[in-house]
């Protein structure tokens, strides 16, 4: 920065008191190039809104999860705790994270903030000014300690917990995982004298992580008299439920490390989904981990195809899960081609998209004379009724299905066949890494359009006469070698 630069914010800062309003105003008055974006304040609100509530005599504790690279630890394991001793000097915090060495950063960056007069935090003389442990000459401080240190003898008015799972085979360890609960329960969530408040912020990486753990009712039931604050901000707003930050279903979260435009860092996010994967991305980046236990579809079940058998398939269909309404929250129209080989399925194209009445009978038409398949499989009930009867003279062989079974009870009627190695993907497709992620999550995932189109073609198979038999599974594995 220029001389003439810091004259200027040296005078400034003489001129104006220190901000009592926030964290982040805090962090602009001693850095005046600070960045901020909308996730970012709206956390800041609600940081301070806790601290006002302590004050009150009432205790809170909050769970943040937000992508890697979007401020958090920054503003929740710097600056908050620096204005919070700015704002009552004489509490108690106490900032913990995954390793001594990330913790005592922070607390270091704190110390020389404090040691800032234009901070205005009265060091006491007599105390030693180490990086992890300092007070305040009205009795408060701050004492920085990593995950599995002991906590003995220390108690905490404000307690922060910054990114305590340190990667992903920390996060993926049934041991490791068992150590932070333990550790949690015993030597950490003791250490709370109330009125306190409570920060636990991070990255998802796991369902069973510890914010899983604090938000699964069976390791911690439901107290009205002590609620958590659950605060998701994914990098790109889902349908549901409703982004805090008013964002549109598809709108990006942006990043404080540069300006962009939506277009810009939509591409930025691609990039990373793509680089990291689409199940490391719904953790890290959606705040949505999923798992292989309890769900219906195992992703390991599933065969791919790179070619399509030469010969004639056995059967060739179109499976339809209907739900026409224009806008970015209603729920998918899907249709999807199905074609069997001597008891394997082959799932061969999709299509998938929100329309209105009059495009999803467009897309409709254009997908059968497309595929040339002559059965077409639409569940009668609701939306599906009304393409039934428009089209059923124009398009031959529409079928009417009516189901009996919930949704989870016909998913798992099709278990069998997928389990057992006959149902394919292909190897490459646009649609295929949402459908992946869906079938993965279902039944506890926002949206099932896929799965019921799947789980509508696999039981239409079955109940005609298509087998488990296997006799051109050797030439399928052939294409894939």
């Amino acid at each position: 920065m220029k001389s003439r630069e810091h004259s200027v914010i040296a005078a400034y800062q003489r001129l104006v008191p220190t901000p009592k309003t926030s964290a982040l105003a805090l962090a602009r008055w001693i850095e005046p190039l600070t960045q901020t974006r909308p996730h970012l304040n709206h956390l800041d609100q609600l940081l301070t809104a806790n601290l006002t509530a302590q004050e009150r005599g009432e205790s809170t504790q909050t769970l943040v999860s937000l992508p890697p690279r979007t401020g958090k630890s920054t503003l929740c394991a710097v600056w908050y705790p620096l204005y919070a001793l700015t704002r009552n000097p004489t509490l108690k915090i106490g900032l913990v994270s995954h390793t001594p060495d990330l913790a005592t950063s922070w607390a270091r960056t704190i110390r020389d903030h404090a040691q800032n007069p234009r901070a205005r935090i009265q060091v006491h003389k007599a105390t030693k000014w180490t990086a992890s442990e300092w007070r305040t000459s009205q009795g408060g401080g701050l004492w920085a300690r990593s995950v599995g240190q002991a906590l003995t003898g220390l108690g905490f008015d404000l307690l922060i917990l910054d990114d305590v799972v340190k990667d992903h085979a920390s996060a993926h360890s049934p041991a490791n995982r068992r150590h932070l609960w333990d550790w949690w329960q015993a030597n950490t969530r003791t250490r709370l004298e109330p009125p306190y408040t409570l920060l636990i912020v991070g990255t998802r990486w796991h369902t069973d992580d510890l914010i899983g753990r604090l938000t699964n009712p069976e390791y911690t039931p439901p107290s009205p008299d002590m609620p958590w604050q659950v605060v998701n901000l994914p990098a790109i707003a889902p349908d549901s439920p409703q982004c805090p930050l008013g964002r549109a279903p598809g709108d990006p979260l942006y990043t404080p490390l540069g300006r962009q435009t939506r277009a810009a860092q939509l591409l930025e996010w691609a990039k990373i989904r793509a680089a990291v994967g689409t199940r490391t991305w719904q953790a890290l980046y959606q705040g949505t981990p999923t798992s292989e236990e309890g769900r219906v579809f195992h992703a390991h079940w599933w065969q791919r195809w790179k070619t399509l058998p030469q010969t004639r398939p056995q059967r060739d269909l179109t499976s339809w899960d209907m739900a026409f309404k224009p806008g970015a929250s209603s729920d998918w129209v899907v249709g999807q081609h199905w074609q069997t080989w001597a008891g394997d399925r082959y799932l061969v194209d999709q299509i998938r998209g929100r329309w209105t009445f009059s495009e999803t009978i467009h897309h409709m038409r254009q997908f059968v004379e497309r595929t040339g398949a002559r059965e077409h499989l639409v569940e009668d009930r609701a939306n599906g009724t009304a393409i039934i009867d428009t089209l059923r003279r124009e398009i031959p062989g529409i079928i009417p299905i009516n189901p009996t079974q919930s949704k989870t009870a016909r998913a798992q009627a099709v278990t069998p066949e997928i389990e057992a190695g006959n149902v394919f993907l292909p190897t490459q497709a646009g649609w295929l890494p949402e459908f992946l992620l869906e079938v993965e999550q279902f039944p506890a995932g926002a949206h099932d359009d896929q799965v019921d189109a799947l789980t509508q073609a696999l039981s239409r198979l079955r109940l005609s006469g298509v087998g488990g038999a296997r006799v051109s599974r050797l030439a399928a594995v052939r294409q894939l070698s």
